[in-house]
């Protein structure tokens, strides 16, 4: 797909996309899609976005897994996110999802860190905040450990050193 200055919800497209994927005829659902994003452009007259990269979703069962690589830059201010093989996969429990992250980001103000999740997050559906579950942020020389308490609060634990022993340790509300 090409976009030429194609308005949509208000916000004007340039760019194109690619895509393919996989669809279960029987029941109408999609199995798998993959994109490929060449400079698409989103402007909804107060912000300007250029994205470049790949996404790929797949759903399996109660699985939606998804991948992600790609560039956007804010053409106003040219900071530019990137994330590199950031996978998201959520499992449906029922009444809640198991959710792992891992990957690589970065960010302008920040610079670069990996996510990796220890133990999954366990999100009930009628919740904003995981109950349950674990992640670590990695960055040059510190890192960070988040711990889900309940859907009210978590633990914060931070090395500020890269020594591998946390130095503050903190409650937080989410």
């Amino acid at each position: 797909m090409t976009f030429n200055d194609c308005v949509s919800l208000d916000i004007t497209l340039s760019g194109s996309i690619s895509f393919s994927g996989r669809i279960d005829v029987n029941n109408l659902e999609f199995l798998q899609i993959s994109m490929t994003f060449t400079s698409l452009t989103g402007d909804d007259g107060v912000e300007s976005i250029t994205i470049s990269g790949t996404l790929n979703i797949d759903f399996s069962d109660s699985t939606l897994s998804m991948l992600m690589n790609f560039v956007a830059r804010d053409n106003t201010t040219g900071d530019v996110v990137m994330l590199e093989d950031y996978s998201v996969v959520a499992v449906d429990q029922v009444a809640e999802a198991s959710i792992s992250i891992s990957g690589k980001f970065y960010e302008p103000t920040h610079g670069f860190g990996v996510i990796t999740t220890t133990v999954p997050l366990q999100i009930l559906y009628s919740e904003n905040f995981p109950y349950a579950g674990q992640f670590t942020l990695a960055g040059d020389n510190s890192s960070l450990r988040v711990t889900a308490i309940n859907s009210l609060q978590y633990t914060l634990e931070v090395d500020e050193d890269g020594d591998g022993s946390y130095d503050i340790t903190t409650t937080e509300d989410w």
